[in-house]
């Protein structure tokens, strides 16, 4: 169970973080790859920069990983919403927008595009299930991110506990993808 880290310990690494090499130079080395264009919204930066800072933070606390993919998820609903609001298209799209609608209302109007993921989908053409003997169906980049990146938020939200240093990187990286495809620009 967790408990509140003693003031003398606040500073110390998680064993769990640093066990698996995860200290902070390493995470900071890895959440600097992870930035926005100068485009985006001063409010998602700000929600940004707090995911990052968690992702960094988890090394003296593993916990704060989850924190960080909320963060994340919390900035790509925001530049979804912002995106839509300054498109003129809102009346376009039916209410209630979540993330889920607003990532599939990206897509539709070509906000979003497979090109703007950093996938590295590797598939022939006859590829089966060993287990079922059916066809694999491969998803396309923004089907997997519509598909995953509401699930990973509600479950972060709903209080489903994790603690996965090892995917928090990607998921970090894919919503960097999706807020930069929103607004794109030249990134630092």
């Amino acid at each position: 169970m967790e408990e509140l880290k003693r003031v003398d310990e606040l500073f110390e690494p998680d064993f769990r973080s640093a066990c698996r090499g995860f200290t902070a130079e390493v995470l900071h080395r890895i959440a600097t790859q992870h930035d926005l264009t100068p485009a985006a919204p001063e409010h998602v930066r700000h929600l940004w920069e707090i995911a990052r800072h968690a992702y960094v933070y988890s090394s003296l606390y593993t916990p704060l990983s989850t924190a960080a993919e909320l963060y994340a998820g919390i900035a790509v609903e925001l530049a979804l919403k912002l995106r839509l609001e300054s498109s003129g298209r809102a009346g376009a799209h039916p209410r209630p927008r979540g993330l889920r609608d607003l990532l599939k209302i990206a897509v539709c109007e070509g906000w979003i595009v497979d090109n703007g993921f950093a996938f590295d989908l590797v598939s022939s053409d006859e590829e089966i299930d060993p287990e079922s003997s059916a066809p694999i169906e491969r998803k396309t980049p923004t089907e997997i991110v519509t598909s995953i990146l509401p699930r990973l938020r509600n479950s972060l939200a709903h209080g489903s506990p994790r603690m996965t240093l090892e995917f928090v990187s990607t998921a970090l990286l894919r919503a960097a993808e999706t807020i930069n495809q929103l607004y794109p620009g030249v990134q630092k």
